[in-house]
């Protein structure tokens, strides 16, 4: 006899391929199955290069998936930087969401799959922990320039913040290409913790720069000329002081 279980919130379906036996719902949980699916794994892996226009796509969740609440806002598939979104069949096969393109994919371009917070939902209605953005590239990561998210923490400097992709940083460069380096005006950017647009001290671009509050704080912003992968990130301080790291976009 082979047994056959099936998780649905706080109960669970048994059954059995025996036909005089059938199934029976059975309580795992007295209480209420309130607790969000999140994302596991995913395939194509955020920031891999190289694949196949043939490919296809996999996300495993903690969960069991209603795939009724899958669909192409749900579960997003888009073309970069265009954003154009990706139509194609879902499936599924006990906690993975499987989607199969239309078609094929484009041969040297940037994809990113895109999952809102709270759009797929697991069997009792339960809406996804969080957003998540994978990227992936049928060429080498970052052909298109697709762009990605930029997070400075701050530790109690005034910065402006630059981008180089590779080689010199520079203070200035042509946004128009994507590659070459190219300056990004934090400023501009959004501010949260306490941080401030200023022009006390000297030495910034642009109209001011970020000023952290002794506390810390961040600016968050999107570059849109980016690279798909590792980048270097140059943060200019006022008074010509220069600080560099590397960030995953």
């Amino acid at each position: 006899m082979t047994s056959f279980l099936q998780p649905i919130g706080n109960v669970l379906f048994i059954s059995d391929d025996e036909h005089d036996r059938g199934g029976f719902m059975a309580v795992h949980d007295k209480n209420k199955d309130t607790k969000p699916p999140r994302v596991m794994y995913a395939n194509p892996e955020n920031g891999s290069s190289n694949h196949s226009t043939l490919s296809r796509l996999g996300v495993s969740f903690s969960d069991q998936i209603d795939l009724r609440s899958v669909n192409t806002t749900t579960f997003s598939l888009r073309e970069m930087p265009s954003g154009t979104v990706i139509n194609g069949y879902f499936g599924i096969n006990h906690t993975i969401v499987h989607f199969a393109p239309i078609g094929t994919l484009k041969p040297n371009t940037n994809y990113e799959l895109h999952l809102p917070a709270g759009g797929i939902t697991d069997l009792v209605g339960n809406g996804l922990d969080k957003a998540y953005v994978f990227k992936f590239s049928t060429g080498t990561a970052g052909s298109t320039g697709s762009g990605g998210q930029v997070i400075v923490d701050g530790s109690g400097n005034n910065s402006s913040v630059g981008t180089s992709s590779g080689g010199s940083t520079s203070s200035s460069g042509n946004v128009g290409n994507p590659g070459s380096p190219w300056m990004a005006e934090a400023e501009k950017m959004t501010f949260t913790g306490g941080v401030t647009a200023s022009t006390e001290n000297t030495g910034y671009s642009g109209s001011g720069y970020a000023d952290f509050p002794a506390s810390g704080g961040e600016l968050k912003g999107t570059l849109s000329q980016v690279m798909l992968g590792q980048n270097q990130i140059s943060i200019v301080y006022a008074k010509r002081r220069y600080r560099r790291s590397n960030a995953q976009c």
